[in-house]
């Protein structure tokens, strides 16, 4: 009885290669691009994300913060160069043997988020900073009046 192997076809014996390939060239791009991509107005994948607004003589920023606790959130502003930054890490303190898992995307991580604030916003403001926590919405206030800046055309003779 002769003993035949099927032939393997290039496409199916290449294949998981292929995948592979594609997935590590999709994250190369993603991440090695992305200042790029911000150029071209693609949405990044920031976090977290904010709104922010003027609201009674307060400048208000809210920042989306879900499955995280209040203590696991650190905002700091640097009166100086007028820079906000909400910084975070979860924390994963559940302990379960690594046997029992049948899927794990939820990991330990960390997020950074930096913004400049408007030049004009006063020192002494900066000090009455609050800050709010509720139900993964963070929200902080800060003192400002937005100074209305006048332009005057001048004429040319």
């Amino acid at each position: 009885m002769e003993n035949k192997l099927s032939p393997i076809s290039r496409s199916s014996f290449m294949q998981p290669f292929n995948d592979l390939l594609e997935d590590m060239f999709d994250h190369f791009d993603d991440n090695f691009f992305r200042p790029f991509k911000l150029l071209e107005g693609a949405k990044a994948k920031v976090y977290p994300r904010l709104n922010i607004y003027n609201k009674d003589s307060n400048l208000v920023v809210e920042a989306t913060v879900p499955g995280l606790a209040k203590e696991d959130v650190k905002v700091t502003l640097d009166d100086e160069t007028k820079v906000l930054t909400i910084s975070g890490q979860n924390s994963q303190n559940k302990q379960v043997d690594e046997d029992d898992y049948y899927m794990r995307e939820i990991t330990k991580s960390a997020f950074s988020r930096s913004l400049q604030l408007p030049s004009d916003l006063k020192t002494e403001d900066c000090e009455k900073l609050k800050a709010s926590f509720k139900d993964g919405l963070l929200k902080i206030e800060i003192p400002y009046k937005e100074v209305k800046k006048k332009v005057k055309q001048i004429a040319i003779e």
